[in-house]
């Protein structure tokens, strides 16, 4: 680990650092039972409610990263893990664009 750390810091790639501290956050957060959460809303208001409902039912610990795109026109895209939950109003307009252009 200490010749690793050593060449990083050799190198002085300030991406490579980035990238590592990232990735290293992520297992000790992954490792401590850390639940991430990023949702993502077309509102402020509707982000909010929506982490106070998955703090609720999460519990312990929990990260939640909120992010406002109002791009989707309303709902909200929640991402837990691998698990990606998209009920924006803008994916159901898509969904129902390509089942009338079929």
């Amino acid at each position: 680990m200490k010749k690793f750390a050593e060449l990083v810091k050799k190198r002085n790639d300030g991406k490579l650092k980035n990238a590592i501290l990232r990735e290293f956050a992520a297992i000790f957060r992954t490792a401590e039972g850390v639940k991430e959460v990023l949702i993502t809303a077309a509102r402020e208001d509707t982000a909010a409610v929506a982490a106070a409902l998955i703090r609720e039912e999460l519990g312990g610990k929990t990260e939640i990263t909120k992010s406002i795109k109002p791009e989707l026109a309303g709902g909200i895209t929640i991402r837990l893990g691998d698990v990606y939950l998209d009920g924006s109003l803008s994916r159901r307009l898509q969904v129902l664009k390509n089942a009338f252009c079929q």
